[in-house]
């Protein structure tokens, strides 16, 4: 169980089943709000569904073209404690290895 995700016996399956979820530290810092820490739980199982959330057209639609090839995702999902970005990349071009989750000001 992560600071956020604790999935209760789910498993990230498909595109990201090898993949490691990382957040950033103000998204960390955030772990106490109970109603940003469920938004986040809500936003992370979107993604792995491939549910971009508030991803602009263009963006969701390169996000489907990326999948192709394991390029980098990029999602968007407003919480009650401003925008959040979820973002998924392989490091060996075959499954993405790491979901990270962060403000936009902390890429």
């Amino acid at each position: 169980c992560l600071l956020f995700l604790c999935l209760k016996g789910e498993s990230i399956m498909s595109l990201f089943d090898k993949a490691k979820v990382l957040q950033s530290k103000k998204i960390s810092d955030m772990s106490s709000n109970e109603m940003f820490k469920n938004e986040i739980n809500t936003f992370l199982r979107k993604f792995i569904d491939l549910d971009w959330g508030d991803t602009p057209e263009i963006d969701s639609a390169n996000n489907k073209q990326a999948i192709k090839n394991f390029d980098f995702i990029l999602a968007v999902y407003e919480s009650s404690e401003g925008r959040i970005w979820i973002t998924a990349e392989s490091s060996i071009g075959e499954k993405y290895d790491r979901i990270t989750i962060l403000f936009p000001n902390e890429y």
